[in-house]
């Protein structure tokens, strides 16, 4: 009763009068004594319901010192003011002052009480060794205030963000999803938190703070700026006080109102906003959106003539005076996500009557659609006609290999690799693509053999090292591989929940099973999981083998998926272990 629906506790719906009725029908129930395990949860929820009089009354009757105080200041903060709290808190030695006022100026910060909790920080701090490092917070603290409570103009475009905020923290999806015209065709398969509603709303969840409070302090600290006109739409930035950008959103009015049309985050929508423009023969227009999204993304640069965007390549910066086909080039280019199939078609055609650098950089944005979307036998042929005509180019070189080992043409893409490496005796690329391309044939010495000579005459990538670890256990070489897995995961700040999931299946392959349960823990920690994937679930089944629970084991290791059989997969080492067991 006490969340919300958005899933918060005391969020917006919270059935707080009904929670508190049943806290005190528990009460007679379990008599007096028995409900003093719940004061605590009830004199919460009498803050978030506002019965300020009722915690007076509860503080009366709790017999822990901290939490009848504590509850009974808050309580008297949000009738009588700061100064009063403060007041009542000069009755304690400065150690329990200083303690009591952090524990009350974090509810009332829950409570959005911000005038309240900034003078409880500031009392928590007085004379406390953290106190310099709190105070960047106290201040922004101070100058917080409820979001709802702010005057809204109108009619200025950046009034946008204020109302997207406002609606997230009360989770109203209706208003939220009014607040955007995005034209976006999602993936089939895509997973409910990319959608960009659910990515905008998820700015104001998942910390300790509830939303709204979350919501009041970003706005506070945020610094929102706006240019362009009614007729070209706006560009809407948007900047934290630590000088962190955030994704500009791409404003239009739209039935008299501002709406978002676009964002940065997701630039096949501005692709598509772009491409309307010129439908509908406004090129003044499309090119300015296509400026704005310039003006932050990078050319390539170094030895490689491939490298980078291709945007950047098919759109030069502060263009004026670009046609409609160099518009919808630069916009398709924007428009390649997996699902959305629009930009496709439109650069296949356009390639045809394209100058030759443009064709160059209209099939490296083609590579890595179809690349994106595992259409192998479409990216062999780009790939070639880029190797061919930038021989030395690690991009193409890549996309060239993978293309071909990927596409089941495993011994081409040897070749290809074999003839790189004698060119290039010391080739990272060229390696790490026999390397792969071994594994692929299922040919793990040789994979382990050039990953390790990879790790061992190179300056390999902690990537590198895992590769080396991962293809070695399937090579059969345990003792080495752990020493790769070791290396690849010494930085806990560099390493990757891959390069964790390796290590913890070697800890299970030699019966450190302590070991593997804290390697796989860090993997979901890295992962930002909470319950265990396919693959973990081949450690999990490895741990059980190792402590004689049969039918667990068994169970875990059909708990891993198939998926793509490209080689040196984990449902690979699970059916090694199913046929080892004699049950498949």
């Amino acid at each position: 009763m006490t969340y919300g629906t958005d899933g918060t506790e005391y969020g917006p719906g919270a059935k707080l009068e009904e929670a508190i009725a049943e806290f005190r029908a528990i009460a007679k129930d379990i008599g007096e004594k028995e409900a003093k395990q719940f004061d605590g949860d009830l004199m919460t929820t009498l803050a978030h319901a506002n019965r300020f009089a009722d915690m007076k009354e509860l503080a009366k009757t709790i017999q822990d010192a901290q939490l009848r105080e504590t509850g009974r200041i808050v309580a008297v903060a949000a009738t009588d003011g700061s100064a009063a709290a403060v007041r009542e808190l000069g009755a304690f030695d400065a150690a329990t002052r200083r303690q009591y006022a952090q524990t009350i100026g974090q509810m009332l910060l829950n409570l959005r009480l911000y005038p309240q909790a900034t003078e409880m920080y500031e009392l928590s701090t007085q004379g406390a060794p953290n106190a310099s490092t709190a105070r960047p917070f106290i201040e922004t603290l101070r100058k917080t205030k409820r979001i709802e409570e702010l005057p809204l103009d109108d009619k200025d475009p950046r009034a946008v963000v204020q109302k997207m905020i406002l609606a997230m923290v009360r989770d109203d999806m209706p208003t939220l999803k009014k607040l955007f015209a995005f034209d976006l065709k999602p993936a089939a398969e895509d997973e409910d938190e990319e959608d960009p509603l659910t990515v905008m709303r998820g700015l104001t969840t998942g910390a300790s703070m509830p939303p709204a409070v979350i919501g009041d302090l970003s706005f506070a600290t945020l610094r929102v700026q706006s240019d362009g006109t009614d007729k070209s739409g706006y560009r809407v930035r948007i900047r934290s006080e630590s000088g962190v950008n955030m994704p500009a959103l791409f404003v239009i009015k739209q039935n008299g109102a501002y709406v978002i049309r676009a964002a940065t985050s997701t630039v096949d929508t501005i692709g598509a906003a772009v491409m309307a423009f010129a439908d509908a023969g406004d090129l003044e227009s499309a090119r300015t959106w296509l400026n704005w999204v310039r003006e932050d993304v990078q050319a390539g640069g170094g030895d490689d003539p491939l490298r980078g965007l291709p945007f950047a390549a098919l759109w030069p910066k502060d263009n004026a005076a670009a046609n409609a086909d160099e518009i919808r080039i630069a916009a398709a280019s924007l428009m390649l996500r997996k699902g959305d199939e629009r930009g496709l078609p439109l650069l296949l055609a356009q390639r045809e009557k394209a100058s030759d650098h443009t064709k160059t950089w209209i099939d490296v944005a083609l590579g890595a659609a179809y690349t994106d979307r595992k259409d192998w036998k479409n990216v062999v042929p780009i790939a070639e006609r880029l190797t061919v005509a930038y021989p030395d180019s690690d991009n193409a070189f890549r996309m060239h290999v993978f293309a071909l080992s990927l596409s089941g043409r495993t011994a081409e893409a040897e070749e290809l690799a074999k003839k790189r490496l004698a060119k290039k005796p010391k080739d990272d690329e060229a390696l790490r693509a026999l390397s792969s391309n071994a594994a692929k044939a299922r040919d793990y010495a040789a994979a382990a053999k050039y990953a390790e000579q990879l790790v061992d005459e190179l300056s390999p990538t902690q990537n590198d090292y895992n590769n080396a670890a991962w293809f070695e256990l399937f090579a059969g070489n345990v003792t080495h591989a752990m020493e790769n897995a070791r290396r690849a995961t010494a930085e806990e700040s560099q390493t990757s929940a891959a390069a964790l999931h390796t290590l913890a299946t070697l800890y299970a392959e030699t019966g450190k099973n302590i070991e593997a349960r804290d390697a796989l823990l860090r993997t979901l920690d890295k992962s930002r999981r909470d319950q265990p994937d396919s693959s973990d679930w081949y450690v999990l089944g490895r741990m059980a083998e190792n402590y004689g629970v049969r039918e667990a084991a068994l169970a875990a290791y059909k708990r891993v998926d198939k998926k793509e059989n490209d080689g040196a997969s984990v449902w690979e080492l699970a059916q090694r272990r199913l046929a080892a067991m004699g049950k498949n």
